[in-house]
């Protein structure tokens, strides 16, 4: 079994030198949740009606 100092120095072998802004990003998620949602919404509605109509994205 491997030692607790082991287990840290090959953590920090494998850090990323630059931080990771997953925290900011899953903040901004939960602050815009409702224009994510009516964003969402919007494009599935054109989604739909384009496939009706048999057009492409392009």
């Amino acid at each position: 079994m491997k030692t607790h100092e082991e287990i840290i120095s090959k953590l920090k072998e494998h850090q990323s030198p630059t931080p990771s802004k997953w925290r900011e990003n899953a903040e901004w998620r939960r602050k815009n949740r409702a224009w994510l949602r009516h964003s969402q919404h919007i494009a599935t509605m054109m989604l739909d009606k384009m496939e009706k109509l048999r057009m492409s994205q392009t």
